[in-house]
Order: C-alpha cells, then structure tokens, then sequence
C-alpha cells in the first residue's frame, strides 16, 4: 500500500507509449483509478477526515467500465475539491487531481 504521494509516483503506470494497445490502456488505466481510490480512502479512514470520505463513497467503488459511473466520480471529487477545499491536505490534492486527470481522459477516450 502507498502512504506517501511520492512513493505512489515512482511506482504509477500512468505515463503510456504510443503504441500501448488502446485496451491495455483502458484496463492499466482501471487499474491505476481504483489504486488512487483506495489509496485516498486508507488515507481518510487513518486521518478520520469524514468529509472527503462521504463524497468518495458516494461515488465509489465503481465498475470502472461504466462510463456514468465515472464520470459521477469526477463530479464527486470535483465538488469536493471546489466546495471543502480546507478538508483536504496538498498530498490528498495531487492525488485527487491526478484522479481526475485520468478519469477525464478515460471518458474523453470513450472508455
């Protein structure tokens, strides 16, 4: 388990080759969504930071091939970031963003 932003980024599969299959980016991406998911979630059942949990349950977990499903889970975070700015700490932002990064390129892909 990552507890620590930095330690999550040298080990993310994020950064993609061209010639990745466009599957195989679908199914890494998945993955790596539900990874930052629950890496935020351990992250704000140890803190007890009970807002940014009660959005993220809102919307998640997800079958992250379910486009709608996605795409309330960056509304969900999105709202979040925008309406309880102070609940979050600068880890849980970068996290998030990234997050978000993924899934709007996931539902702009159409996957």
């Amino acid at each position: 388990m990552y507890h620590d932003v930095k330690d999550l980024v040298s080990h993310s599969d994020f950064a993609f080759h061209e010639d990745t299959p466009v599957d195989q980016k679908s199914d890494d991406d998945a993955e790596e969504m539900e990874r930052l998911c629950l890496l935020v979630f351990d992250r704000w059942c140890e803190q007890r930071n009970v807002i940014p949990l009660a959005y993220l349950l809102h919307a998640w977990p997800i079958s992250m091939g379910d486009s709608a499903a996605r795409n309330r889970l960056l509304n969900t975070l999105g709202e979040l970031r925008q309406f309880h700015p102070e609940t979050l700490r600068r880890d849980d932002r970068l996290l998030i963003g990234q997050l978000v990064t993924m899934l709007a390129c996931a539902l702009d892909r159409g996957s």
